[in-house]
């Protein structure tokens, strides 16, 4: 760290960031020209905000440019990691826009240095690049819901690229009823659970869980959140998408998870929801694989008269 003396201080900034602009401008030195800003960032003053605020605002234009050179279409295809890292950064900085429309400098700095300590993460250091936006998702609690919403929603675009879930069995498995259950509490304008949603799926695939089992329940819970908030027809619906996941996986762990699903449908059935011909058929054969494997005394008639009653 450079000593300057209060005279020399504003002196001294402004040579850090032109030689930033030159590196960036110049030379395309994208990294020579972050290295300036972080010099410069360690001179400042905790009450210096102006150019606080400007350097952080340099830094950022600078990883903005390599971030549009690498997204470019004659730029080579970026790895994994980087991906992740670069695209993170357009979200996180729509948010900051939205503080600076506020003039809440004091929250744009903060941002600022969370997206630069995710650029300063290692490439394959995706743990620590989440952690950085996880703080930054806390923050958005600050804003409109639509803005947390759809924060949510870009982050979980990303990191189900990232993560490449076409080649990961139960990922993909799960996507579809999450996505289905975002989709039912977004028409209810039920932005809690929306977000809440979000972070559980994203927790899922952030995790290094290989354990199907965890996954099964996931999807069960799915279920049981919706029938938390009445929406009885919903959580029937999910239910049975439940019972279809535990089919595909066949394991005899799950298969023990019919008995579950049969007791949440008796209950449904008191509660008001409506089976069609369609989830009757399907309540049939899962009963049958029950009785085939788990407890060959199941009455599968007995059932089907108590969702009539």
């Amino acid at each position: 760290m450079v000593n300057v003396s209060r005279d020399d201080y504003h002196i001294v900034l402004k040579c850090y960031l032109e030689l930033s602009c030159l590196y960036l401008k110049a030379w395309k030195n994208y990294q020579e020209s972050m290295k300036q800003c972080i010099d410069a960032l360690e001179l400042y003053r905790n009450d210096d905000v102006d150019n606080l605020f400007e350097c952080y605002k340099c830094l950022a234009n600078t990883f903005e440019k390599q971030y549009l050179e690498q997204t470019s279409d004659s730029a080579p295809t970026p790895s994994p990691s980087s991906f992740h890292r670069t695209s993170i950064f357009p979200v996180v900085r729509t948010i900051i826009e939205n503080f600076i429309d506020r003039a809440d400098w004091k929250t744009v700095i903060i941002l600022f240095e969370h997206l630069i300590q995710t650029i300063l993460k290692e490439h394959n250091d995706h743990l620590g690049v989440d952690k950085e936006f996880q703080k930054v998702l806390d923050i958005c609690k600050n804003l409109d819901d639509s803005i947390s919403v759809e924060t949510y929603s870009s982050y979980l675009e990303i990191m189900l690229r990232y993560r490449c879930i076409s080649h990961h069995a139960q990922l993909s498995a799960i996507e579809p009823p999450f996505c289905q259950v975002l989709s039912i509490y977004k028409a209810y304008n039920n932005t809690r659970r929306v977000i809440c949603t979000y972070r559980k799926f994203l927790e899922l695939i952030i995790s290094t869980i290989t354990n199907y089992a965890t996954f099964v329940d996931a999807v069960q819970h799915l279920a049981l959140d919706l029938e938390t908030v009445q929406l009885v027809n919903e959580a029937l619906g999910m239910h049975m998408r439940f019972a279809r996941f535990i089919l595909t996986c066949n394991t005899k762990e799950t298969i023990l998870k019919v008995g579950f699903i049969i007791v949440r449908y008796r209950l449904l059935a008191k509660n008001g929801a409506q089976f069609n011909i369609n989830y009757q058929q399907a309540i049939i054969e899962l009963m049958k694989h029950y009785r085939n494997i788990v407890e060959s005394r199941f009455i599968i008639d007995d059932f089907l008269k108590t969702l009539k009653t």
